[in-house]
């Protein structure tokens, strides 16, 4: 899994909502797509006018692991804790 400083930074946001989604690439059906038009930009936009405050929703995928096992890997190891401690 590539982690970005960007998603790094994002994860240090601590006035801003953050939503974790899994495999938004399933939902362009694997083709190469704008950060613009992608899911989980299109919610972040959406959701933090409608918040009035920043929503972060992030995509993590893997290439070759399917959402579910990507969800798996991260709810049994401590990976958003070790990417959060950077924050301190």
């Amino acid at each position: 899994m590539e982690i970005t400083s960007d998603t790094i930074l994002t994860l240090c946001d601590t006035t801003a909502y953050i939503i974790i989604g899994f495999g938004d690439s399933i939902i362009n059906g694997g083709q190469q797509t704008d950060n613009d038009g992608l899911a989980t930009t299109i919610l972040s936009d959406t959701l933090s006018v409608i918040q009035g405050r920043k929503v972060h929703f992030l995509n993590v995928s893997e290439k070759s692991w399917r959402p579910d096992n990507t969800f798996e890997y991260l709810k049994n190891t401590d990976a958003l804790e070790r990417m959060r401690s950077i924050c301190s």
